[in-house]
């Protein structure tokens, strides 16, 4: 003889199904409402292009004459000139960059190719040599990058 289950067995199995099923609904929608998180776009950043490094002809600016020996006399400059101390950016030499040098002068060798729009904190100067005043430069993020350069160009930045 078969039997039927009772209806306490098929009652009681349809409310366990249901609340199964009433659980995994709720379950899915909290975890779609709850935990979908935006994702945030992309960010604007300000880059600033540097030129490409090219070779200074510095044979064109160096002069037949022997150089001069360093005047005794203070260099006095007048006010907004450059100091110790002032933030300067390299300028004019129409994206060719500017040779740094281990002193001031043209009878020394470049240590350095500095590129246009690069700057620098001024560290000492000001001394003149072959007919120009040179101060001497030191990049904010090398101390090793330091050298002596032709004040004719430099530009005066404010902080960078």
């Amino acid at each position: 003889m078969k039997r039927i289950p009772n209806l306490k067995t098929i009652l009681g199995a349809l409310l366990t199904a249901s609340l199964l099923a009433c659980s995994s609904l709720v379950f899915i929608f909290e975890s779609r409402v709850f935990h979908k998180q935006e994702i945030p776009g992309p960010e604007a950043v300000a880059m600033t292009l540097l030129p490409a490094p090219t070779s200074t002809p510095y044979d064109a600016l160096l002069t037949s004459e022997a150089a001069s020996p360093t005047s005794e006399e203070p260099i006095v400059l007048p006010t907004g000139q450059i100091t110790v101390g002032t933030y300067v950016q390299i300028s004019g030499t129409d994206g060719e960059g500017l040779h740094l040098r281990p002193s001031p002068g043209f009878d020394n060798e470049p240590l350095f190719l500095g590129y246009d729009a690069e700057v620098f904190l001024v560290t000492g100067g000001p001394q003149e040599k072959n007919d120009l005043i040179w101060w001497r430069l030191t990049a904010l993020y090398d101390q090793e990058r330091a050298g002596w350069a032709a004040a004719k160009y430099l530009s005066i930045i404010s902080q960078p």
